[in-house]
């Protein structure tokens, strides 16, 4: 009864703080690896390189968008280079300036840049895990001329998952019709919300 009393207080602890979504689904340790599981893919890295889930989130976020695309960045001059990758470029330099905790491990109050290529993660790592990430806001993404509207639009995608709705996507491709980003559920009130993402630049 105490451990069933337990499990109770701390899936409502877990909601309170990550909200109404799948919660994570991990082996944090098991011959020397964790393995993390995202909708219906398994990953898998060394403990030591991925002491905590922040740390696969940083290779699964980086692998989402694929080698070529970081090879394209690579090639690019600074100035030319995508959001996300100079972020991305920015958290490292800030981590390796950071020293030891007591217990080997490294924490900090995270900078911006830091903060931004977690959220971008995050957020994709909870549209990927509870929905089905859209190969086509993936794309968009990727983009650097479309990447601040994607970016807002995974942004409240997440945020409506979080909030406890499913998402029903709109086919943004069919020109015949005007659209919505996406119609969002409630899961416990069955309302419906249209749902238009914009950010201006």
């Amino acid at each position: 009864m105490q451990q069933f009393q337990d499990h109770i207080r701390q899936e409502k602890e877990r909601v309170d703080t990550f909200g109404e979504i799948r919660p994570i689904i991990q082996i944090p340790e098991y011959a020397d690896h964790r393995f993390v599981v995202v909708r219906n893919r398994l990953y898998y890295g060394k403990k030591d390189k991925w002491k905590f889930f922040t740390d696969f989130l940083m290779e699964y976020g980086l692998g989402r968008f694929g080698q070529k695309w970081l090879d394209e960045e690579r090639a690019k001059s600074p100035a030319d280079q995508h959001p996300a990758f100079v972020w991305r470029r920015q958290a490292y330099a800030f981590m390796q300036k950071q020293k030891p905790l007591p217990d080997g491990s490294f924490g900090t109050r995270p900078n911006g840049p830091m903060a931004a290529v977690n959220n971008l993660y995050y957020d994709l790592y909870t549209v990927d895990d509870n929905s089905l990430l859209d190969d086509f806001l993936l794309e968009r993404l990727k983009h650097r001329d479309q990447f601040q509207g994607a970016l807002h639009e995974l942004f409240v995608e997440a945020t409506c998952l979080r909030a406890g709705f499913t998402i029903i996507r709109e086919d943004e491709r069919d020109r015949t019709r005007k659209h919505v980003e996406f119609v969002a559920v409630h899961k416990t009130t069955g309302q419906y919300v249209l749902v238009e993402a914009k950010s201006r630049h």
